[in-house]
């Protein structure tokens, strides 16, 4: 039998058998870690709402609270895949500016491997569009029920990131369609001119399944994540906890500063005042500058220009606070005031708020780390590869 030889309906079966028990091992990795991820996520959400006492807000800002979450203390291609397929619904889009960098750099370390984007490749398929719709429905639906919430669900299906959960089945129904189309494919094939072929498009198909990042689940944080005890109804609160709450409060400093512009009188215009939403975060060129009274002006010329912001509230500038200081000794972010209950922002707090998130999102902050070894080895005498094979899997990877 030559190197390049076919396999038997044996042989096939066989290497079917291993790699979907393997898809099936790295499913199971895969859900802990999300289960983990998503019932802290759930907690900090009871534990925020709480603070801000808003559920009308907590429901207009829903996806942009996950999406913050996902994209600074995720830290797996799964979080960073599902937040940049929710990017396009968030409210402030000044989000995505701050969080950007750190899911590019995410994105960097798990796709070295151009070759298994078609598979597992997050928004690198149409399809992925869909996925993105559906998580976002997913969250809007399941926060309305928080309203009435005062402890975190613990079953999955009525977590606020339940979607996270479906997205996973879909990616192991993927490998799974997959792996079993191109092997009946091969075995319907033999002894016809298409069989090598076809031969190969099935060796190429487990070459991306036993290559692509599915296959490197990462590690469950609560081995490396230590509990504290604290003295509310809420338990043992985890850093993981605390880090999700906290990038809840960032994303909502974030979200208080509008850009209001005055014009002089003119037939044409039917507003001389405006407010808008500022789309472009504090760091940022473009981020707009206040611009003094140049007089009354004429013809609808820009008289004035100012930025705007919003009460913050003193109760959850404290927690942002508390949270800042006692996770990376970063002291006031915002300054509360001790007699009138408010917390009014500048642009020096929304910088130093988004110079935090910067550090939410470093690699040392990540809560789930990819696993650099994967659930089943290329070299693995269980998978039966022939020598050819694991040839054209070495081809394949760059890990």
């Amino acid at each position: 039998m030559s190197s390049t030889e076919g396999l038997s309906l044996a042989q096939v079966q066989y290497q079917v058998i291993k790699i979907s028990q393997a898809v099936t091992n790295a499913t199971a990795h895969w859900e802990a870690a999300t289960w983990e991820f998503a019932s802290n996520y759930d907690r900090a959400l009871i534990r925020f709402k709480s603070v801000i006492d808003n559920q009308k807000e907590l429901e207009k800002k829903a996806v942009d609270y996950a999406f913050t979450a996902m994209s600074l203390v995720g830290g797996s291609v799964l979080t960073a895949t599902i937040a940049k397929s929710i990017k396009g619904y968030l409210y402030d889009k000044s989000l995505s500016f701050v969080c950007n960098n750190n899911l590019e750099k995410t994105f960097n370390n798990v796709y070295t491997n151009e070759k298994v984007r078609s598979i597992v490749g997050g928004l690198y398929s149409e399809a992925e569009r869909a996925v993105g719709q559906r998580m976002v429905s997913s969250i809007k639906d399941s926060i309305k029920r928080y309203e009435h919430m005062s402890k975190a669900p613990e079953n999955s299906s009525f977590s606020a990131l339940s979607g996270m959960m479906s997205y996973i089945k879909h990616r192991q129904a993927d490998l799974d369609d997959a792996l079993n189309n191109s092997a009946e494919s091969y075995l319907n094939s033999i002894g016809t001119k298409f069989e090598k072929a076809r031969f190969d498009g099935y060796n190429k198909i487990v070459s991306e399944i036993l290559n692509c990042k599915f296959m490197y689940p990462p590690k469950r944080a609560s081995a490396s994540h230590e509990f504290e005890i604290s003295d509310s109804s809420q338990g043992a609160i985890s850093k993981i906890q605390e880090r999700i709450e906290l990038s809840m409060y960032i994303a909502k400093l974030l979200d208080t500063d509008s850009v209001v512009r005055c014009y002089a009188p003119d037939p044409k215009r039917k507003v001389f005042r405006e407010e808008k939403p500022i789309h472009s975060a504090p760091s940022e060129v473009r981020y707009p500058n206040n611009i003094p009274y140049r007089g009354q002006g004429h013809n609808g010329e820009l008289t004035m220009q100012y930025i705007k912001y919003s009460d913050y509230g003193r109760k959850v500038g404290e927690e942002l606070n508390r949270l800042a200081d006692k996770l990376y000794n970063r002291g006031q972010i915002i300054k509360t005031g001790w007699i009138l209950p408010s917390a009014v922002p500048d642009r020096y707090a929304l910088r130093k708020a988004e110079s935090l998130a910067n550090i939410l999102g470093q690699p040392y902050s990540q809560s789930f780390i990819p696993s650099d070894k994967p659930v089943i080895s290329t070299d693995s005498y269980l998978l039966n590869l022939t020598e050819y094979q694991k040839s054209v899997i070495k081809k394949n990877s760059r890990y």
